[in-house]
C-alpha cells in the first residue's frame, strides 16, 4: 500500500519536471543582481523574469533599485512597472504567469533567467512544492475560484484578528508568527480556506519531497557582499529616494483626502504599511518626516484640490527649505539611517531565506557563488566564472558547484513569539529585540520619569493630608480638653 502512494506521489511530482535549463540569479539587496542577469541573458540570448515583489509597481524606481533602460541593454524584463498602487500580485498568480512565461521561452528555444530579491518568489519557479501537488487533485479554473473566493474572505478579516483567527485554524502555522506579520497571517490563511489544508502541513509534505526542481538542470548564481549597503543607501538618496517616496505619499494621500475629506495626518495614521507597495523600504522610515513637512503646511494647495496631484518645482523647493531648517534636518538624518538599518536587516533576513530554501542538495541543481563587493573587479571575480559555468552548461556538462546541506528530515521547531507588554506606555512588543529596544528609548524613558514624578507628587499630596488630618485631631483633642 506504502509502495503505491510512493509511486503515486513520484508520478504527480514528474508531471511538473521538465528536462529544460533555468538560470536563477538572487543575492542580498544590492548586490548587482541585475547586472549579472543581463549579461547571462544576453550571452543566452534570454530573456529576464523579474521575481521582485515591489519592482512590479509602476513609479517608485529609485526605492526598489530597478533596472534602467539602459540597464536593461534591450533585454525583455518581465513583471517590471505592471501595477499600479492600489493592486496586488500574489505568490500563487507570480508563479502560475512566469511558469507560462517560462513554457513559451523553452518553445522559442530560450533560456529562462530568473533574477530578483523576493526569493520565495524564485523559489516557487525553481521547486515543485506541496501545494502543486494538491492544485493537481483538483481542475485549475476550480482551485482558482477557491484561490479567489479565499482572498476575499480573507480580506475581510480585520488585521487585529487574524492572529487569533490563524490560531483556531492552523495553531502551528501561528506560533511561528508575529501577530501583526499581517501579509503571512493572511497567507496561511488564504491557504487554509482554498485548499483545506494547512500552511504547517504542507511545510512538511515539502520537506516529505524533498522539493525537487521544476527545470533540470538549474544554474543558480548566488550574488554575495559584505559591504557597500550604506553607502548604496547614499547613493540613493542623492538619486532623490526622498522626492520619490513624498511624490508617492502625497499622491495616496490626496487621493483619500479627496474621497473621505479627513485630514493629511489622519489619512496618514490608517495606512497600512505591511501590503502591496507600502512595504517597500523608505516609507515607513520616512513617515516622521513626511507628518513634519505635511503640519509645516506643505503641498496644502494640493491637498486642497480635487484635480490629480501634481507635485510641482516650487513645491520640491519648499521640501528642500524644510528639510535644511531644524527639525526637518534632524529627521531626515534619522529617516537616512533608519533607511540603512532596515536595508542591512533585510539583507540579513534575505541570505537567511537563501541558506534555509535555496542552498538545498537536489538532483541538477548547481550553485555558484559570486562575490560582487568590488565592482572594479566584476569582470575576474564575477562575469567570467559565470560564463565559464553557462559554457559548460551549454556543453551540457555542468561545472561542479557549492556543496548543498540535505533537505532536514524534521521540520524544526519555530520558537512562539513572547508578549512583552509595557502597562506604562500601553503598547506590547513580540520579539526581545523590539521589548529591549523599547525600554531603552527616550519616550519610555520619559514616561518612567514621570510616572516617578506623579508617585512623588502624589506621595508628598498624602504627606500632606495625613499632616493636616494630624492636626485637626490634635486641635480638637485639645479643644475637648479646655472644655
Amino acid at each position: 500500500m506504502r509502495a503505491t502512494l510512493v509511486a503515486r506521489v513520484a508520478s504527480r511530482i514528474m508531471a511538473h519536471v521538465v528536462d529544460k535549463p533555468l538560470i536563477c540569479v538572487f543575492g542580498a539587496t544590492g548586490t548587482g543582481k541585475t547586472k549579472l542577469s543581463v549579461q547571462i541573458a544576453k550571452h543566452l540570448g534570454g530573456e529576464i523574469i523579474s521575481s521582485d515583489s515591489i519592482q512590479v509597481y509602476k513609479g517608485l524606481d529609485i526605492a526598489s533599485n530597478k533596472a534602467t533602460s539602459e540597464e536593461r541593454q534591450g533585454i525583455p524584463h518581465h513583471f517590471l512597472d505592471e501595477l499600479q498602487m492600489d493592486e496586488q500580485l500574489t505568490m500563487p498568480e507570480f508563479r502560475d504567469r512566469a511558469l507560462q512565461l517560462i513554457k513559451q521561452m523553452h518553445q522559442n528555444n530560450q533560456v529562462p533567467v530568473v533574477v530578483g530579491g523576493t526569493h520565495y518568489y524564485v523559489e516557487s519557479l525553481m521547486s515543485v512544492t506541496a501545494s502543486d501537488l494538491l492544485e493537481s487533485d483538483s481542475e485549475t479554473a476550480t482551485a482558482e475560484t477557491k484561490r479567489t473566493d479565499a482572498q476575499i474572505e480573507v480580506a475581510a478579516i480585520p488585521d487585529d484578528d487574524l492572529y487569533n483567527k490563524l490560531k483556531l485554524v492552523d495553531p502551528a502555522s501561528a506560533a511561528r508568527l508575529h501577530p501583526r506579520e499581517h501579509r503571512k497571517l493572511r497567507r496561511s490563511l488564504e491557504i487554509a480556506m482554498s485548499t483545506g489544508t494547512t500552511q504547517s502541513a504542507l511545510i512538511k509534505q515539502e520537506q516529505a519531497l524533498g522539493s525537487p526542481l521544476r527545470f533540470r538542470p538549474t544554474l543558480c548564481f548566488w550574488a554575495v557582499l559584505e559591504r557597500r549597503l550604506a553607502k548604496r543607501v547614499d547613493e540613493m538618496v542623492a538619486q532623490g529616494l526622498v522626492h520619490e517616496i513624498f511624490g508617492f505619499l502625497a499622491t495616496l494621500v490626496h487621493r483619500e483626502v479627496v474621497d473621505t475629506r479627513q485630514r493629511p495626518t489622519r489619512v496618514l495614521g490608517q495606512l497600512n504599511f505591511q501590503h502591496g507597495i507600502l512595504q517597500a523600504i523608505g516609507f515607513k522610515e520616512f513617515l516622521p518626516l513626511f507628518e513634519h513637512v505635511i503640519n509645516r503646511g506643505w503641498l496644502e494647495e494640493v491637498f486642497a484640490s480635487k484635480k490629480p496631484t501634481i507635485v510641482n518645482q516650487q513645491a520640491w523647493q519648499e521640501l528642500d527649505e524644510l528639510l535644511i531648517q531644524k527639525p526637518g534636518s534632524t529627521l531626515l538624518a534619522k529617516g537616512i539611517e533608519q533607511v540603512k538599518v532596515s536595508t542591512a536587516r533585510y539583507a540579513k533576513r534575505q541570505q537567511t531565506w537563501i541558506r534555509n530554501r535555496l542552498l538545498r542538495e537536489r538532483d541538477q541543481l548547481f550553485v555558484y557563488k559570486m562575490d560582487s563587493s568590488q565592482p572594479s573587479t566584476w569582470e575576474d571575480t564575477v562575469w567570467q566564472p559565470a560564463l565559464q559555468a553557462l559554457k559548460a552548461m551549454q556543453a551540457q556538462d555542468p561545472l561542479p558547484g557549492l556543496a548543498l546541506q540535505p533537505w532536514p528530515t524534521a521540520t524544526p521547531v519555530a520558537e512562539a513569539p513572547i508578549e512583552h507588554t509595557c502597562s506604562l506606555c500601553e503598547r506590547s512588543f513580540y520579539s526581545t529585540r523590539d521589548w529591549e529596544s523599547h525600554l531603552a528609548s527616550r519616550a519610555h524613558k520619559k514616561r518612567i520619569a514621570g510616572a516617578k514624578r506623579r508617585e512623588e507628587n502624589e506621595r508628598r499630596r498624602q504627606a500632606k493630608r495625613s499632616a493636616e488630618a494630624s492636626r485637626e485631631a490634635t486641635g480638637a483633642d485639645s479643644t475637648e480638653d479646655t472644655s
